[in-house]
């Protein structure tokens, strides 16, 4: 959605905060009406509207869990989150909060990542290192836990069986065994 040329835009051109603000808000409220119409949550369009208000540019996000049970034979000694894009994500996403994780055996580790309303996908690549010295890695789609996209699964290394769930509460559970 580009500018274009219009009074507003006219106007904001000749200078002036509260001009700037008038169209920002104006563009703001273009854009929420769109969303609208596209089925957003109320959550999205309030938290739109605040953004509007106050003239931030607060990303709009949707509170998620992920997940990691170790169910398998073997205490996970090192988790690691590569191939992330930081547009799909608030902060850093499992890139930060699941590296260098220790999972023993029958436990599990379990982070909120908080993932962008408009990011279609949200996938990021998972390496598990374990003590008997194998490694699993595998490739999902966190926007899998609120059911608005598919999980994109691929089991990329390992031999170890992986399963993946979505849980009540926007949660993508990985268990491996």
């Amino acid at each position: 959605m580009g500018l274009g040329h219009d009074e507003r835009s006219e106007e904001c051109s000749k200078g002036g905060v509260q001009t700037l603000q008038r169209f920002l808000l104006y563009k703001t409220m273009h854009v929420i009406g769109k969303v609208v119409k596209a089925g957003a949550t109320a959550v999205a369009v309030v938290a739109a509207e605040k953004a509007a208000e106050t003239g931030t540019k607060k990303l709009i996000t949707t509170e998620t869990y992920l997940r990691i049970v170790n169910n398998s034979n073997s205490n996970i000694i090192s988790t690691q989150v590569t191939e992330t894009d930081s547009f799909d994500w608030s902060g850093s996403g499992p890139a930060g909060n699941f590296q260098a994780r220790k999972i023993p055996i029958g436990d599990y580790w379990e982070e909120r990542e908080d993932i962008n309303f408009f990011a279609s996908n949200c996938p990021f690549t998972m390496l598990l290192r374990f003590a008997d010295g194998s490694k699993e890695k595998f490739r999902i789609n966190q926007k899998f836990s609120v059911g608005k996209a598919s999980a994109g699964f691929s089991h990329r290394e390992g031999k170890r069986k992986i399963s993946y769930a979505r849980k009540e509460g926007n949660k993508l559970v990985i268990t491996i065994k």
